[in-house]
């Protein structure tokens, strides 16, 4: 065999990797077509058959050419050939303004835009709002969360409303606590 590898003048493990690889296909540089592919004549059956059935989705579509004999094919083949002729109804055809920007408005409170956050002072929330051109705070009160929809006290019936005075509320407000 050595004296026949020398003759070919190839490399030893170019011989036997030819030997390993006859009889096979070679599937180099371009797909090979399989035969599990689509033919052109069965692709415009399903073209033809889609302008037949126009209202019909693609799912139905597939299964009514198989119940006719016209294609036996998969859905998703079905709907990778109609995909490609652009065929398929979207069903959201509106265009997405994702990545445009922000349109800024033209004229006032054509627009608004409001964040809300609050700070949490023992059942009582300072609420600061932004409105156009100025700040306000309000500060509102929650009810005491034992008590229930009745007026009642809950589960706690001893349990008494706290006080917190007002003066010492506002001077937090004035920021002078």
């Amino acid at each position: 065999m050595h004296r026949f590898i020398s003759w070919l003048s190839v490399a030893k493990s170019k011989f036997y990797t030819w030997i390993q690889r006859y009889g096979k296909v070679n599937e180099h540089n371009a797909p090979i077509p399989r035969d599990f592919w689509l033919e052109d004549w069965e692709r415009q059956e399903i073209i033809k058959f889609y302008y037949d059935h126009p209202l019909e989705g693609y799912r139905r579509l597939t299964f009514m050419m198989l119940d006719q004999n016209i294609v036996a094919v998969s859905p998703s083949s079905t709907y990778r050939v109609l995909k490609k002729e652009g065929l398929l109804k979207k069903w959201n055809s509106k265009k997405s303004l994702k990545g445009t920007g922000f349109v800024q408005p033209l004229k006032p409170h054509e627009h608004w835009h409001v964040d809300v956050s609050y700070i949490n002072l023992v059942r009582h929330f300072l609420l600061p709002v932004q409105l156009p051109g100025r700040l306000q705070q309000v500060h509102r009160t929650l009810g005491d969360p034992g008590a229930d929809d009745r007026g009642g006290r809950g589960n706690y019936p001893a349990a008494g409303q706290r006080e917190i005075p007002g003066s010492q509320a506002q001077d937090h407000l004035r920021g002078n606590g």
